[in-house]
């Protein structure tokens, strides 16, 4: 359990260490398989939230369509957050279509817990947090309490980071201990000189690559 590039993805380490521990299987094909299984999520999750719009027939192809797509699928055959962070978001889209028919419905708390968690593998999901301030007003005194420890417990994953940033080798990107370093690492502040450090050349390939 190392300390990865910021912004850290601790329930991604977390996760991956969990089916790592899978036994008789090499530790690398059980982290590859936590995203075949995350992209499987994903799919089921899509088809969820076209099922009730287009039908079943079309639903189906829909997920069929994602799964087999070209990024989906290179990232469901390695070993990186993307493909996790993408159920993540799916699921809690599910959760979110369900309560645009019932505000108060209690899944609420459990898109909170997915959504404060979601953040552990990609701060992408951090993109969904706004839909979740009307729906918070919607509820109840209790249950708005309740969101915000279920929010903290989905945060509490990066406490990971100074813990095992004190005891792990594998960590390149400095000291992850006071509250300066774990701010400086959240937003990249040591790592963001390398996103500019490329030479013209290497840049122009890079976009190029991209293009294509």
């Amino acid at each position: 359990l190392g300390v990865p590039q910021p912004t850290g993805f601790p329930l991604y380490c977390l996760a991956g260490k969990v089916m790592s521990l899978w036994p008789g299987v090499d530790p690398a094909v059980a982290v590859n398989a936590l995203s075949a299984l995350s992209t499987a999520v994903c799919a089921w999750a899509i088809h969820r939230l076209l099922e009730s719009r287009v039908g079943g027939p079309w639903a189906l192809v829909g997920a069929l369509v994602y799964a087999t797509g070209h990024t989906p699928w290179s990232q469901a055959t390695i070993a990186r957050t993307y493909a996790l962070t993408q159920a993540m978001v799916a699921l809690q889209l599910v959760l979110v279509d369900r309560l645009h028919r019932s505000p108060r419905d209690r899944a609420f708390l459990a898109l909170v817990l997915l959504a404060s968690a979601g953040l552990g593998t990609h701060l992408l999901s951090i993109l969904l947090t706004p839909t979740l301030v009307p729906l918070w007003w919607e509820q109840g005194a209790r249950r708005r309490m309740a969101a915000i420890g279920l929010a903290a417990l989905g945060l509490g994953l990066y406490a990971y980071l100074p813990l095992r940033s004190a005891t792990t080798p594998y960590n390149v990107y400095g000291p992850v201990q006071t509250t300066g370093e774990i701010v400086d690492y959240l937003t990249q502040r040591r790592y963001r000189t390398k996103q500019f450090s490329r030479t013209p050349e290497n840049l122009r390939a890079a976009v190029a690559g991209m293009a294509d």
